[in-house]
């Protein structure tokens, strides 16, 4: 896998974040990396764009990336920011991950499964939206930007870094559509893994420090998950 990220020196990937197999280069704006695409077609699959770029993004990145996933419909594009937390929507550029997280190994890690799993199971994919209200308007909310669902009277709330959403529907419904990213961890509660940073005693801690219960009949599969995906960390797998 060939990863090319872009932006200054600070959104360069260190080499020892990288498993074998998994080559890095680096360009310093979006029209450097329109014209590496342009000059080696095929040859990278995922796009880093960094926190240099994204927290001050014009409409001249945004033509770029998008011009980018035109000329190859098979990149995928990661988004780093220096904010807390940033949506996928940032600048419009369709995405497949967002570090809404430290730029450490671990986020790196987590950006490079989800890359190999999509490329493996279906080479490109859109994450999904949901019809969510506020109580007064409709809107789509990208599932990716939701930390956890939670069971209320008639349907589930969606929680997201800024507000609730309601979404009428049963958990078991919005588990078919969210797959393998959204993990049960309680009957009425289910949790983006993306926004998860550590199993801790009986809970799952969000990067925002939120604390997410997990029950006694859940235990065995969130273990299980976390014995799965090593690139997770855990203090509760015994």
């Amino acid at each position: 896998m060939n990863i090319l990220t872009v932006g200054g020196e600070g959104d360069k990937i260190p080499e020892h974040f990288l498993a074998d197999g998994i080559s890095c280069a680096h360009v310093a704006s979006s029209r450097a990396a329109l014209e590496a695409v342009r000059m080696r077609p095929g040859l990278f699959d995922i796009i880093v764009i960094g926190s240099s770029i994204t927290d001050t993004a014009g409409g001249e990145d945004r033509e770029c990336f998008l011009t980018i996933c035109r000329i190859n419909s098979k990149i995928l594009i990661a988004i780093c920011t220096g904010k807390k937390y940033i949506s996928l929507d940032l600048c419009s550029i369709p995405s497949f991950f967002a570090f809404s997280a430290p730029f450490d190994a671990d986020t790196v890690g987590r950006m490079i499964y989800r890359a190999e799993m999509m490329k493996w199971n279906c080479g490109r994919s859109v994450f999904p939206r949901i019809q969510v209200s506020d109580g007064r308007n409709k809107k789509m909310l990208l599932l990716d930007d939701i930390y956890y669902v939670k069971k209320v009277r008639n349907g589930l709330t969606a929680v997201t870094a800024s507000a609730e959403y309601y979404y009428p529907e049963k958990m078991d419904s919005f588990s078919e559509i969210a797959g393998v990213n959204f993990l049960r961890c309680h009957s009425s509660i289910s949790v983006n893994v993306d926004h998860v940073v550590i199993w801790e005693g009986s809970d799952l801690v969000l990067y925002g420090g939120e604390k997410i219960p997990v029950s006694r009949a859940y235990r065995k599969s969130v273990r299980d998950y976390f014995s799965r995906n090593s690139f997770l960390c855990s203090d509760a797998q015994k």
